[in-house]
């Protein structure tokens, strides 16, 4: 249990920080985290409550999670810890003097799966190559990147530790830069699948096509907005046509979601999630609960933050 909780960090560490890696060129982590001022830490502890005569209590805490921010608003270190298995892990990021991220290392405590990863730019700091490192810092993973006049990425190949070709993607976009088509293709230059995007006037996604190898529609995709860009629909729709899901979703005036509706295919709701928030005077959240309809238990996310003076 304990070895699968180990793995279960390594990727939600992974997960986070390959984003983080490559969206170096639109913002900061504190945008991306919608986190307001100069924040030079943040400490969240996620606790489980529990529901007793005199209201809602704090039972145990779940985890926690320690990030330390540098001036240009990037993550520098990530340190996480899970109490109910004793799991921890630490992320370090390297920086160039353009605020590129350089260098990512993930370390497992006690496991195999810690791995480093690199990256390389160009003169307009487009990511050009990606290169991942196991324990042994042997490479089993390299990219390589390529882009228009307008710096879209147009292509990438994903190659082996031998040095062979793993895969091969195309991009496409339109006028306004939208990626409007990606194509994803086997060593063997077979297609694999092919995705097709629709965007609004504000550049909001508002349909997304997934088409096998033999070109037959898989899945559909549509999305509405509010007036303030944010998502509060979201469709799935079979081959067929047929509907799988809908998601709605609520966000107070800061862009925090306080709800969060699941329908069935058939309509019924079968989860519905709300949050609430307390507010610090820069307009960050410091306490947030968490109800889900689908279980009785439920969630408090509670941060200190520190900004630099």
């Amino acid at each position: 249990m304990i070895k699968f909780e180990k793995i279960c960090i390594a990727l939600l560490i992974t997960v986070l920080f390959f984003s983080c890696g490559r969206i170096v060129n639109s913002g900061n982590d504190l945008a991306e985290m919608n986190l307001n001022g100069k924040v030079e830490s943040l400490k969240e502890v996620k606790y489980q409550l529990a529901c007793k005569i005199d209201g809602i209590t704090k039972d145990f805490i779940l985890n926690t999670n320690d990030y330390l921010f540098n001036k240009n608003g990037n993550v520098i270190e990530l340190y996480l810890y899970d109490w109910a298995t004793d799991s921890h892990g630490n992320v370090t990021s390297k920086y160039d003097e353009k605020g590129n991220k350089i260098e990512m290392s993930v370390d497992i405590y006690d496991s195999f799966l810690s791995h480093k990863i690199t990256w390389r730019y160009d003169v307009k700091s487009n990511i050009i190559e990606e290169c991942r490192y196991d324990f042994n810092d042997s490479l089993y993973y390299k990219s390589i990147l390529k882009y228009n006049e307008k710096d879209n990425k147009i292509e990438e190949c994903e190659y082996s530790s031998t040095g062979g070709l793993d895969k091969r993607y195309s991009f496409k976009y339109d006028k306004k830069n939208n990626k409007i088509e990606e194509n994803m293709y086997n060593s063997n230059s077979s297609l694999d699948y092919k995705k097709t995007f629709k965007y609004d006037k504000n550049g909001n996604k508002i349909e997304g096509c997934e088409y096998s190898s033999t070109g037959g529609l898989d899945k559909r995709y549509s999305f509405k907005y509010d007036k303030k860009n944010n998502k509060i629909e979201e469709y799935m729709y079979n081959s067929n046509s047929s509907l799988d899901y809908k998601k709605t979703f609520k966000y107070d005036k800061n862009g925090n979601k306080i709800e969060g509706c699941y329908y069935a295919f058939d309509g019924v709701l079968e989860q519905l999630d709300t949050y609430k928030y307390e507010f610090d005077e820069k307009g960050n959240w410091i306490k947030q609960l968490e109800f889900t309809s689908m279980t009785p238990t439920n969630f408090m996310i509670e941060r200190e933050i520190i900004y630099y003076e």
